[in-house]
Order: structure tokens, then C-alpha cells, then sequence
């Protein structure tokens, strides 16, 4: 593929994740899995972006949190709220940030928790 048609369709993506997140009214909560031993993808971050400007709540999940030790976990974590609070300029209410794994259970409970805060609906029984 052509530089000019990657843009081309980069740009309609864009356009139709605006338009998506402006009209859709049934969009309470915008749920973003990012690898933990990656960066912030630039889709996420546009998508983050997005959301804030919409007040759209927004749960990172830290995923694969357990392929990495405790002490490069709570690094990680740290360094992407750093990067959140940078990006958007407050610390927000509307973005969690947690580590998660479904194999080691890591962030399951408070990811249940804040889906039922966030939702105003008991989705999930709290154990």
C-alpha cells in the first residue's frame, strides 16, 4: 500500500471514530486493553483523547500484567498515569488506569468494582 492511500485511509478512520463517538448516545464507558509491556499505541491515544473530550469514562487495562514482575508492574502503571495526566492536563476522573491479567487474576475485583460505580448497575457480584 502507497503512502497516500494509508493516509487517505487513516484519515477515514478518523473521521468515522469522531463521528461514532459524538452520535453514538448508548456509549457510556470506553473500555481500552494495552499491553503493559508496550507504550500507548497511537489509535489509543487518539481514542483516550477523544473520550476525554467527550467526559466518555475510560478503563486501561494494563494487560499481561503478569508476564512482568511486581516492582516493572507498579513502574508501568506509575509511568502511564504520568502520561495521562500529561496528555489530558488534570487528573480525570473519567480515566482508570489498572493492571490486568486473566490468568494470574491481577485487576479483575477493581475492574468489576468500577464497571458497577460507572454503570450504576450492579453487572457484576462482588466476592
Amino acid at each position: 500500500m502507497d503512502i497516500l492511500k494509508f493516509l487517505k485511509k487513516k484519515s477515514k478512520i478518523k473521521y468515522l471514530l469522531d463521528d461514532y463517538f459524538k452520535s453514538r448516545k448508548s456509549l457510556k464507558i470506553l473500555i481500552i486493553l494495552e499491553d503493559i509491556r508496550r507504550s500507548v499505541s497511537e489509535f489509543n491515544e487518539k481514542l483516550i483523547y477523544l473520550s476525554f473530550n467527550l467526559k466518555i469514562p475510560v478503563l486501561i487495562l494494563l494487560s499481561k500484567s503478569d508476564k512482568i514482575n511486581f516492582e516493572k508492574r507498579k513502574k508501568k502503571l506509575s509511568l502511564f498515569k504520568k502520561y495521562i495526566e500529561k496528555t489530558t492536563h488534570t487528573k480525570n476522573i473519567y480515566i482508570e488506569v489498572l493492571t490486568f491479567s486473566s490468568i494470574s487474576r491481577d485487576g479483575i475485583l477493581f475492574t468489576k468494582k468500577i464497571l458497577n460505580k460507572w454503570t450504576n448497575i450492579k453487572l457484576f457480584k462482588l466476592n
